[in-house]
């Protein structure tokens, strides 16, 4: 618990909502830089802590709609935690756990793919387009590598579930069939 702040709770999931003193000291540090230019540190920092919040908020929307309470949610400058009870299955674990990628690339791809298309300077979205589009890719990622304390860990067991489903499904097929041919 040390370094982290109480927020209070959020309103769509009632969960605990913490910052680790390196929001603060970040956003202490691009004040001081922005200076000549507020906005562009202002969309800087919001990008950055959007980012963080954009992924577990993620996971807490997959948690919370298989009904599993979201306790809290904890962000920092480079990393988050959502805590929520744990899900019943493989199936619902390896979900939630894709929840904080997919949120992000909801996001990251069409910010992306409009700045592919937009030809013309992006002022004071630029840190926006930076953060929350092309760092968020890589974030993406990099939260998807198979190791411990990652979501990759989680994540890419659904692979083995899902050959396990789509097996039990031809076993079924085949079985409906020789029982249509024996009649």
């Amino acid at each position: 618990m040390q370094y982290w702040f109480p927020l209070g709770r959020t309103r769509w999931f009632g969960a605990a909502l913490y910052v680790h003193l390196s929001v603060v000291v970040a956003a202490a540090v691009i004040a001081l830089a922005g200076v000549q230019d507020p906005a562009f540190a202002a969309a800087t920092l919001l990008s950055l802590v959007a980012l963080i919040l954009l992924h577990e908020f993620g996971h807490a929307a997959v948690a919370h709609y298989f009904g599993y309470p979201v306790k809290s949610i904890w962000f920092g400058l480079i990393h988050g935690r959502c805590a929520f009870e744990t899900p019943l299955t493989e199936w619902e674990r390896c979900l939630v756990a894709w929840g904080g990628v997919a949120a992000q690339l909801i996001i990251a791809i069409p910010i992306c793919v409009a700045d592919a298309l937009w030809h013309r300077p992006v002022g004071v979205f630029g840190p926006v387009v930076l953060i929350l589009g092309y760092w968020s890719l890589v974030v993406a990622v990099l939260n998807l590598i198979p190791s411990r304390g990652l979501d990759g860990q989680l994540a890419w067991r659904i692979i083995p579930l899902l050959r396990g489903q789509l097996g039990a499904r031809r076993l079924a097929q085949d079985a409906l069939r020789r029982n249509r041919r024996d009649r």
